[in-house]
């Protein structure tokens, strides 16, 4: 990509990756979808833009998430270099840190790294094949969340 292609390129990501959640109705989320996948391509990036509620294509099976409405969830790469980020609205920040590490832990994953501090609940946990990341609470936007980064684990 060149420089001036790449300079016209990153605002509409931007855009398409901030605005994607706010939009409503089909062809809007298909704008955003078709825009973000459309630069990110130019890039030689794959990425999954879900602005519908649901989980980014590919999203583990095995890891489980808190119940709730998915406010984002993004994929960028395919196989071995496919990272997910997922939000979902919650109610509780401490229930849903206790819902999430308990889920996991059933799950076959292991922590180094986890706690509570000041409402807001952090770890990270590993089964082998996959590495999370996990925060719940306040997602910056004064909206609570639990918000999950997930790849596959660096071997």
């Amino acid at each position: 990509m060149t420089l001036s292609r790449a300079r016209i390129a990153v605002p509409f990501l931007a855009l398409a990756l901030l605005a994607g959640p706010a939009l409503t109705g089909c062809s809007p989320q298909s704008l955003t979808e078709g825009i973000a996948e459309g630069v990110a391509g130019e890039n030689g990036q794959k990425i999954d833009l879900n602005t519908d509620g649901g989980l980014p294509d590919g999203f583990p099976e095995n890891i489980p998430v808190v119940d709730g409405e998915v406010i984002s969830g993004v994929s960028v790469g395919d196989g071995e270099t496919q990272t997910w980020t997922v939000q979902i609205a919650i109610t509780d920040a401490e229930a849903a840190y206790n819902e999430v590490k308990s889920g996991l832990e059933k799950a076959g994953f292991t922590s180094d790294f986890t706690g509570m501090t000041d409402g807001q609940g952090y770890g990270t946990f590993d089964d082998g094949v996959h590495s999370v990341v996990i925060s719940t609470g306040d997602n910056g936007t004064e909206v609570m969340a639990a918000t999950y980064i997930v790849s596959q684990t660096m071997r």
